[in-house]
């Protein structure tokens, strides 16, 4: 009886062992063909590379599991550009400049006035027929025209004297360092004799005569006798000795 367990025994083992035999080559066949089928569709379809994912040393760290599924954006879109002060100064200036008003163009300068012409001079008033008898009022006179220019003046001398004398009587003259006066004998006025040293009489003074220079001689015309200088006045000379 138990020679033919035993060989029972040993055919189910091989019976079994066949079985898981045959089970693995079936198990290899199907690994073969799906190899094949993947690389025959590796070779018909290209799939695309997807980039690997740029992470962070704290990415790495802290999220380990999540790396293939966490993508982080490139540094360039994270930086957030600055703007130089110099350009934007530029940028502003070049804006003002635009939005400045036109300059409005300057304003020409007023023409100056002419002058006035000078009034024409009066008509002189024509001069009168010789035939015709004028009178002081024909006489154009200017407003400021004086006609006490000239005047008469009267002088007196009274001297005491029994001698005969000779007078001169001269409106210019000149007056020496030494005291000498020396008359200009073009401006006499006045020449003759007179007696007992008394003399009256009338002379034109004008504008011109400041003073008069009188001289007395003896009869003979050698010696002076009496010499002086008067201020002309319309009041007159008077002198008395």
């Amino acid at each position: 009886m138990k020679p033919i367990l035993t060989i029972s025994f040993a055919c189910l083992l091989l019976t079994q062992i066949a079985c898981n035999g045959q089970d693995t080559a079936e198990e290899n066949s199907t690994i073969e063909s799906s190899i094949v089928n993947n690389e025959s569709s590796s070779e018909a379809t290209l799939l695309p590379i997807e980039p690997l994912p740029i992470t962070t040393p704290d990415s790495d760290t802290n999220n380990t599991s999540n790396d293939t599924e966490k993508i982080i954006e490139p540094e360039s879109d994270q930086v957030t550009p600055t703007i130089d002060p110099i350009d934007e100064n530029n940028a502003q200036r070049e804006l003002d400049e635009v939005n400045l008003p036109p300059l409005e163009p300057e304003p020409e300068p007023e023409p100056e006035p002419e002058p006035e012409p000078e009034p024409e001079p009066e008509k002189p008033t024509p001069p009168a027929s010789p035939d015709a008898n004028n009178g002081w009022g024909d006489l154009v006179v200017p407003d400021d025209f004086d006609f006490n220019t000239s005047y008469d003046m009267a002088i007196t001398i009274n001297l005491k004297t029994a001698e005969t004398l000779s007078i001169a009587i001269y409106h210019d003259f000149n007056q020496l360092d030494t005291g000498d006066i020396v008359p200009i004998a073009a401006s006499q006025l006045v020449s003759g004799t007179i007696l007992n040293g008394d003399f009256n009489g009338v002379i034109r003074v004008t504008s011109s005569m400041n003073s008069i220079l009188i001289l007395l001689f003896n009869n003979n015309g050698n010696a002076l006798f009496y010499s002086s200088i008067q201020p002309t006045t319309p009041d007159g000379i008077t002198i008395v000795e």
